[in-house]
């Protein structure tokens, strides 16, 4: 179990956008639905939506390109991501 019993809801959601990124050229985003990703973190997909509201809000992560189900993980969200991931060694 380790550190992850101590990650709440919201670096979970971050953490799945940033594993599930695709690349297209230059640019990386996460391409899955709100329902896709809240399968993976078995979160409903109005809880999904709510918090990526709060994660945009907070500019933890960005839409790309004002499309709908594209989302970016910002420089913010990746520096939260690797301060969480420096203990787990």
């Amino acid at each position: 179990m380790g550190i992850n019993l101590f990650l709440n809801d919201y670096y979970k959601l971050l953490k799945t956008l940033k594993d599930n990124e695709i690349q297209v050229g230059e640019v990386k985003y996460c391409p899955l639905s709100q329902t896709e990703i809240g399968k993976i973190v078995g979160f409903n997909q109005t809880k999904v939506f709510k918090m990526l509201q709060v994660l945009r809000e907070q500019n933890y992560v960005i839409v790309y390109k004002d499309l709908r189900g594209k989302y970016q993980v910002s420089e913010k969200g990746i520096k939260i991501i690797n301060f969480m991931e420096k203990g787990v060694d």
